[in-house]
């Protein structure tokens, strides 16, 4: 409401947002496919998970209302330096979705700690 009411044309932000998401969208669709030399419907299962794990563990509040574009980069790199440490030690990917979930759980309590005091 307060977006109509200082003039912003709500309905083109909406449609616009929604255009870029779906270009972005099928542009790491084919660099996916590209990595892949083939494309798959099951291609990217699971990079939800990770998308969001890498948003939560950079700071993002799942609440809303806060979060920096920086910081998730940061997550992206942790998750990313995680990911490369088990492929290289060989262990299962498992044990990596149980640390992503763990850092996951941390950062969320950690999230809720901070609210809660400052609030």
């Amino acid at each position: 409401m307060a977006a109509l009411v200082s003039g912003i044309s709500v309905t083109w932000t909406r449609i616009s947002a929604f255009m870029i998401s779906g270009g972005l969208a099928a542009v790491a669709g084919l660099v996916l496919a590209s990595r892949a030399l083939s494309a798959q419907p099951s291609m990217g299962t699971g990079t939800e998970f990770t998308a969001i794990a890498a948003a939560v563990i950079g700071g993002v509040s799942l609440a809303g209302g806060s979060g920096a574009i920086w910081r998730s980069v940061l997550g992206v790199v942790l998750l990313q330096l995680i990911a490369n440490g088990f492929n290289l030690l060989g262990a299962p990917t498992i044990y990596q979705q149980i640390v992503q979930g763990a850092l996951i759980l941390f950062a969320v309590s950690l999230d809720q700690f901070l609210r809660a005091r400052d609030g």
